[in-house]
């Protein structure tokens, strides 16, 4: 079962978004946020505490993606850099880790979020069980 998900996505115009997946002491929660520069603003987040039934859910619709076998970073020459302040042009990341797992598997890519296999599978499944317009925004490119 997933412990933590994280998917961000930084585009040219610095705005940014992500949602994050994870188990705290006292239960599983989801988190959405916005902000600008690579900075989210407290107002800009929302914070809900799922069941254990829907966090379930999830997982049974992202763990066969096996995203701990995705190549670290998209496309095979990027170099990722540190980014303290904004994004020049498209970004993105995943951080992922599954409660069976001793680590966390950190994806990183440039440009648009890709549109092939797996990601765009990835993309799909985050649709269908987290269908608030998030996944719509994260999925386009400019």
């Amino acid at each position: 079962m997933i412990q933590y998900l994280s998917f961000e996505i930084c585009k040219p115009t610095n705005e940014s978004r992500y949602l994050k997946l994870f188990w705290k002491q006292d239960g599983f929660y989801l988190e959405i946020a916005s902000g600008y520069r690579g900075m989210y603003v407290v107002g800009n987040s929302r914070l809900y505490r799922c069941n254990q039934d829907s966090f379930e859910s999830i997982s049974r619709a992202i763990e066969p993606l096996k995203i701990y076998g995705w190549p670290k970073v998209v496309p095979f020459n990027y170099v990722p850099g540190i980014h303290i302040m904004g994004c020049d042009t498209d970004s993105w990341s995943i951080d992922y880790k599954e409660f069976e797992k001793k680590t966390m598997r950190h994806i990183r890519g440039s440009g648009a979020f890709p549109s092939a296999e797996p990601y765009r599978v990835f993309m799909d499944r985050l649709a269908e069980v987290i269908p608030d317009g998030l996944t719509t925004w994260l999925s386009q490119s400019d």
